[in-house]
């Protein structure tokens, strides 16, 4: 659609919004000649004001300016509302996005953003002069769907299975009626080599798959330490879920050594 400027990617917690920008969504913008510029929340790690964050978007796209056709691919946009809560700077970016979306070497943008904090988009449409749509809405899987995929996935690499394997992985990976996208990767990925049931039960079913990914994802961290205490910030254990999104400095805090009454770090 020629006439496209702005357009919002969003879902439930862990559906994927993030691999699904990151992977097909470049993937196709460069197939149709379009050239993707990503922002991802580590490009404005050191903003203290939304300036900041609108000084590192021109940044990108500046750098890119002689791109044909650019698209500025904002990822976890809630990341800046939650850093940067005030109407002012929502209002602030949507001014900036506004300009890139008008100016002379047009440039398309796309958000991703978390479903439960959607309506606060509408914050920048103001300013930006345009309505926010069109939405791009996802969910997890439902189980037939989970099914599905799971068989188109492997039919495209050539695996053979059974539906008592899929079966078996969608009913392991099923909460509260739905799966979740990542966990479904990483559990068939594990499986790629063996796609089997017996495979899939050596390796500990889903629980074990998921067990061992993250294992030993912090174990090839630097400080594996502090990567578990990040990590147990980052989630909300009693719900089974993400937690609500730190800053920076909300985590630093939150993991920083302590002291006793005595002066000893606890």
């Amino acid at each position: 659609d020629p006439s496209f400027r702005f357009g919002v990617v969003s879902g439930d917690v862990g559906c994927g919004k993030t691999s699904l920008l990151q992977s097909e969504t470049l993937r196709l913008l460069k197939s149709e000649n379009f050239a993707p510029i990503l922002l991802t929340r580590s490009d404005i790690a050191d903003a203290r004001k939304i300036t900041d964050v609108c000084d590192a978007i021109r940044a990108a796209v500046s750098q890119n300016q002689k791109l044909q056709n650019p698209v500025l691919v904002v990822d976890q946009t809630e990341e800046i509302f939650v850093r940067f809560p005030g109407r002012e700077a929502r209002e602030t970016l949507g001014q900036l996005f506004g300009q890139l979306i008008r100016a002379d070497r047009a440039c398309k943008i796309i958000c991703a953003i978390r479903k439960d904090y959607f309506l606060d988009l509408y914050d920048l449409g103001a300013t930006m002069g345009i309505e926010v749509r069109p939405t791009l809405m996802l969910h997890n899987f439902s189980p037939d769907e989970a099914k599905d995929v799971i068989s188109e996935c492997a039919a495209e690499e050539g695996l053979s299975f059974t539906d008592e394997l899929v079966g078996k992985i969608v009913s392991d990976l099923t909460k509260e009626g739905r799966i979740r996208p990542p966990e479904l990767q990483i559990v068939c990925t594990a499986l790629t080599a063996n796609f089997t049931l017996r495979h899939y039960n050596e390796l500990g079913a889903s629980k074990g798959i998921l067990e061992s990914y993250l294992t030993l994802t912090l174990e090839t961290c630097v400080d594996q330490s502090l990567a578990r205490l990040i990590l147990r910030q980052m989630c909300d254990f009693e719900r089974q879920a993400k937690a609500e999104p730190k800053t920076a400095d909300e985590l630093a805090n939150a993991v920083a050594p302590r002291q006793d009454d005595s002066g000893v770090d606890r």
